[in-house]
């Protein structure tokens, strides 16, 4: 049974402007014809959603009036012409679209094979409106079903009627069919296909930028973010010091062209270890190497005074000072001092420093070069004999906070499952130090990394501190007691690097400080991989309801509404990463990439969306 239509046409166009005085005047103009024609602001029931009624209206017209111009294919219409492309395309298989082209504009590639009516033509052949008139044929009464049926209530019965011959009697005509009250269960309503297109685009997009991530613009992205929320954290205090000092040691004989003087070094240790600071870790390479320790034995003088001092000699003091066993030093209480190694940081334990007993004093000087943001507080080499080497400013930190008989500063509890620790594998070709030469020629090592809060360091490089070449730092006061003390070349470091809050290189022994600061008083968290997902996925799932409840309403003034929820959402986006990193010193490393992965979302929706609804509804329409 041949379909049964309820308009002649269904005229589809943009609200507002040229398009829309364009439609009116078109309805009159067929409608003075007499053509029963639909269009959305008068026909569309009101307290119906606008895009079944429009599924409706394509429906039951013989055919569909796109008036075309640049204004039509905007980003708002998309589900639109989703709707027309699946109507017609699916239901019945007749080419029922006709393109009214009325500005030229460059049409998708479903629309494209159609001639259409041109009304940009000056001198046509048959004007554009008789066009339409030829294809709709001479015009035919048509009852129009209601759009609420009246129910339970009876027709009228018949008047009597004389009797007639069969030859002249009326035949007896069915009515025809109501629509049914329900779709089709072959076809979608346009709110469901455009919630299940918006879920198939953030499907594609999550995995797009799952895959950047592990790219060098991956990595640029998590700079940015991290630029854009570092610079969020509270100024220093400057009533407050912070509890780190630099101790610069550029003026101490040595260095890269020769062993740094241990005499210079364990005056410097004894000096400071006076003032009782939490702990002092001496941040220059003193481990071993291929040919044993670079000072391998004291040397005096005649007068019996020492000239070089050797390395065994310098731990041993190093240990004693940590003890506070020393009789004939003023200070009694213990400082605990910790001694670089980078050189046998892949060795077992006993080489780090080439005996065993000292292997409590060595501490790693190890980062990862390339990226700052974050240090690592262990390092280890795999293997059956293994244990972790602590970084300098892991060990700093937890000598700091166990003379508060307190741990390490977290996160809140409820917040603790979300946040992680992130370890890394890393290999000799990244390069990742802070001092020294290549990484040693090793199958791998692990390492765990914490982010780094540099927004201190210029309070920690005012107040670093100098010494002599004999060691002497001069009258120290109280400038390093209970604080942290890193001893380290400043003014002449050969390890600066490249931190992506400074324009300048920033000496190695500052990055340390920062960190030990971090680890030990201010703490950066960031999300597990699974939350930052999942937070993705809640976030472009707003946008996605948003949009597709919006679309409930007319045609959203141009687009206009559809551009603010987009921008809202964008905006929402940003303040939130902000608001992490402000109150709860969280890093939301996603939330760049979120937001410019929203601000694609309608681009790419609006060009495959079209592709996809009618794929969908074809696949629907095979498993029915």
């Amino acid at each position: 049974m041949p379909p049964i239509y309820q308009y002649d046409a269904f005229i589809s166009y943009r609200h507002g402007g040229e398009d829309e005085e364009f439609a009116r005047i078109l309805l009159g103009d067929l409608e003075t014809a007499g053509y029963k024609i639909a269009i959305d602001k008068r026909d569309f029931a009101p307290n119906l959603p606008f895009l079944d009624e429009m599924e409706r209206c394509v429906k039951e017209s013989r055919y569909t009036l796109a008036v075309i111009s640049p204004r039509y294919f905007e980003s708002g219409n998309t589900t639109q012409e989703s709707v027309i492309r699946v109507v017609l395309d699916m239901n019945d298989r007749e080419h029922r679209l006709i393109p009214l082209i009325i500005e030229n504009v460059a049409r998708p590639t479903w629309m494209f094979a159609l001639t259409g009516i041109d009304y940009t033509e000056h001198d046509p052949l048959l004007p554009p409106l008789e066009k339409i008139k030829k294809v709709f044929g001479t015009p035919k009464t048509t009852t129009i079903t209601p759009l609420i049926q009246e129910a339970d209530i009876a027709p009228p019965p018949p008047e009597p009627v004389a009797s007639q011959p069969d030859h002249v009697r009326e035949p007896d005509i069915d009515p025809p069919p109501s629509e049914p009250a329900e779709p089709r269960p072959d076809h979608l309503s346009a709110k469901t296909l455009r919630i299940i297109i918006g879920i198939i685009v953030t499907g594609v997009l999550l995995a797009f930028k799952m895959i950047i991530d592990h790219t060098p613009v991956g990595h640029r992205l998590d700079l940015l973010a991290y630029q854009v929320l570092h610079g969020q954290f509270a100024p220093f205090d400057t009533a407050k010091r912070p509890p780190v000092v630099v101790v610069d040691t550029s003026n101490i004989p040595g260095g890269k062209d020769a062993p740094t003087s241990r005499l210079s070094l364990q005056h410097l240790v004894d000096a400071i270890a006076e003032k009782t600071p939490r702990a002092i870790a001496i941040d220059i390479d003193l481990s071993p190497d291929e040919n044993g320790w670079k000072v391998k034995k004291t040397v005096r003088d005649a007068q019996g005074h020492i000239t070089t001092l050797g390395d065994p000699d310098f731990f041993d003091h190093c240990l004693l000072v940590g003890q506070g066993r020393r009789e004939d030093l003023s200070y009694k209480q213990p400082v605990t001092i910790y001694v670089g190694v980078y050189r046998t940081i892949a060795e077992p334990p006993e080489s780090w420093l080439g005996l065993d007993k000292y292997k409590d004093l060595a501490v790693a000087l190890i980062g990862r070069k390339e990226d700052l943001t974050r240090m690592p507080q262990w390092v280890m080499r795999p293997g059956e004999h293994s244990e972790r080497l602590r970084t300098l400013s892991a060990a700093l930190s937890k000598s700091y906070v166990q003379k508060e008989e307190r741990g390490l500063p977290g996160p809140p509890g409820w917040l603790e499952w979300m946040l992680t620790v992130m370890p890394y594998q890393i290999t000799p070709t990244q390069q990742d130090v802070i001092s020294g030469s290549q990484l040693p020629a090793v199958s791998g090592f692990e390492y765990a990394s914490s982010l780094v809060n540099f927004s201190k360091l210029e309070e920690i490089e005012r107040e670093d501190l100098s010494c002599t070449s004999d060691g002497d730092p001069g009258d120290l006061g109280d400038k390093i007691t209970d604080r942290m003390v890193i001893l380290g070349d400043i003014a002449s470091a050969t390890d600066k690097f490249n931190l992506p809050v400074r324009s300048e290189p920033v000496p190695g022994a500052l990055v340390q400080a920062c960190a030990a600061l971090t680890f030990a008083t201010d703490p950066v968290y960031e999300f597990k991989t699974s939350v930052q997902i999942g937070l993705d996925i809640i976030v472009s799932g707003l946008l996605i309801w948003l949009l597709a409840r919006d679309d409930q309403e007319e045609d959203s003034e141009d687009g206009k509404k559809q551009s603010r929820i987009l921008v809202c959402t964008i905006l929402g986006v940003l303040i939130v990463g902000i608001v992490l990193v402000r109150w709860l010193y969280i890093m939301w490393f996603d939330f760049i990439a979120v937001a410019i992965a929203l601000g694609f979302h309608p681009v790419l929706e609006r060009r495959i969306g079209p592709w996809l609804g009618e794929h969908i509804q074809r696949m629907l329409h095979r498993s029915r």
